[in-house]
């Protein structure tokens, strides 16, 4: 996924962080570097659901955006441009 991430036409990253093994809103490993990746390149950065409680200063620092599952929060944000 680095290529589209870093692809100056797409602007925005949804991560899917729903719920694995019983643990809310995790985020793996892969979804957590695809996050910094796209932090690096300067992209909005979206999680589905809300903040992944071990990352949280992450999260935070990095500008990311919990939706909780609300995505017309980045369909208004599309639908502007």
């Amino acid at each position: 996924h680095f290529k589209r991430i870093e692809d100056k036409n797409n602007e925005i990253v949804l991560i899917v962080n729903a719920t694995k093994n019983g643990i809310k809103n995790y985020i793996g490993p892969n979804s957590f570097a695809e996050i910094a990746f796209a932090f690096y390149f300067k992209k909005e950065i979206y999680l589905l659901n809300d903040y992944y409680a071990p990352y949280l200063d992450e999260l935070l620092g990095w500008h990311v955006i919990p939706l909780k599952g609300n995505l017309d929060k980045i369909n208004d944000k599309v639908t502007q441009k």
